[in-house]
């Protein structure tokens, strides 16, 4: 039986304080839920904080991360790989989100690769897909979640 994740993407804000408030809050309302994990993805900077926090509380809260690297290590500036992510006890990536295919690019064959790499690592991919407000006035939906689908399917198969 699947279950469901509830993610929450900060992009990019927060403070010290602010994660340090949303980790307590999310936690004391999260007491005697059941049949649902939460995840979260702070800002890279505050990764290590969160995992220090949601350790300390022994929070229910899972860690996740808003984006990740193809390489695994090298002259890649900027970027975080699959195994820094999961030395911050990372385990739920976000890949494919919109505005990494808007504003960097990233093509639906980049985003598959992404998704692979994190199951290469032992990670779970959390694949956004979805259309522009261009696509979804032309009548295109269907048409861009399917092909952005493919690309994994067409990659890894159907049971990736």
């Amino acid at each position: 039986m699947r279950h469901p994740v509830v993610m929450g993407n900060w992009k990019l804000n927060g403070s010290k304080e602010m994660v340090s408030n949303l980790i307590k809050g999310l936690d004391a309302e999260l007491k005697g839920v059941e049949g649902v994990d939460v995840a979260i993805a702070p800002p890279a900077m505050y990764l290590d904080l969160a995992e220090q926090l949601i350790g300390k509380a022994e929070s229910k809260i899972i860690l996740g991360a808003q984006n990740v690297d193809v390489n695994a290590n090298g002259a890649f500036t900027g970027d975080i790989s699959p195994v820094m992510l999961k030395d911050f006890g990372a385990s739920h990536i976000i890949i494919g989100h919109s505005e990494r295919r808007d504003y960097h690019n990233e093509s639906d064959e980049f985003v598959a690769k992404k998704f692979a790499f994190l199951k290469e690592h032992g990670l779970t991919p959390v694949l956004c897909i979805g259309e522009s407000e261009a696509q979804n006035e032309a009548g295109e939906t269907v048409a861009v979640c399917a092909r952005q689908i493919d690309a994994v399917i067409n990659l890894l198969g159907v049971e990736a």
